[in-house]
């Protein structure tokens, strides 16, 4: 048994050691070197730009980014923080958002008087991220009407 175990065994290793044959080529053959680049697009071939257009209709070109905090307290359990702005006539407010570098609730209100609003950040109490102090914060883009 143990004669017939070592001739399957070098069967085996000889096998092993005969390449087999070459597969067929890929798909697409071999690939050539690159082409020459091509002639520059539309806009490649342009100067400088020019003078910026005139605002659309709906002026949003006219928008200013604004932003602005309140004053900090220290944080606990208990601090509370509010910041607000006023819309100022012949301007509107768009997209208002609040945050806070610490708070864990923040709640945005508005009110209304005399034809402007008033939006109002609130932020209260504190994750405890380790900031000596927490703020509350209010984001629009002020906009002519």
């Amino acid at each position: 048994m143990k004669k017939n175990f070592s001739y399957v065994q070098s069967l085996v290793i000889n096998i092993t050691k005969i390449p087999g044959p070459r597969g067929p080529p890929g798909y697409n053959g071999t690939q050539g070197p690159p082409g020459p680049s091509g002639v520059p697009g539309y806009n490649g071939t342009q100067g400088p730009l020019g003078p910026p257009g005139s605002p659309g209709s709906g002026k949003l070109s006219l928008c200013s980014y604004m932003t602005a905090a309140s004053s900090g307290v220290t944080p606990d359990a208990y601090a509370s923080r509010s910041v607000q702005r006023t819309e100022s006539a012949g301007k509107k407010f768009l997209g208002v958002n609040c945050d806070s570098n610490d708070a864990k609730f923040v709640k945005i209100s508005s009110t209304e008087s005399s034809g402007k609003r008033t939006y109002k950040c609130t932020c209260d109490n504190t994750h405890g991220s380790g900031d000596s102090n927490m703020y509350c914060y209010i984001h629009y883009w002020e906009c002519p009407t």
